[in-house]
């Protein structure tokens, strides 16, 4: 109980991201840190990504952490998300 007050529940964090992400986004990384959640990974459209996270209630100020990057080969650009979870 203290360690979930400290940093959230991990599995609603994931819950939430899993909701919100568009079926074409992939991630190669989450990081829950504190409070502190990293994601990384490629999106046939980054940029809807942002709107998508702030509407998950568990999650606060979801900005991109990195310039987007377009892939040629996968048709996809590539993301680094950075964003608070909620106490």
């Amino acid at each position: 109980a203290a360690q979930q007050a400290e940093t959230g529940d991990p599995l609603a964090v994931l819950a939430a991201v899993t909701d919100a992400l568009a079926n074409d986004t992939y991630l190669r990384e989450l990081t829950l840190r504190g409070r502190v959640l990293t994601l990384a990974g490629q999106s046939a459209a980054a940029a809807r990504l942002i709107p998508a996270l702030t509407a998950a209630p568990t999650l606060r100020d979801p900005a991109f952490s990195a310039p987007i990057t377009r892939n040629e080969a996968a048709q996809a650009e590539l993301f680094s998300i950075r964003a608070m979870v909620a106490p």
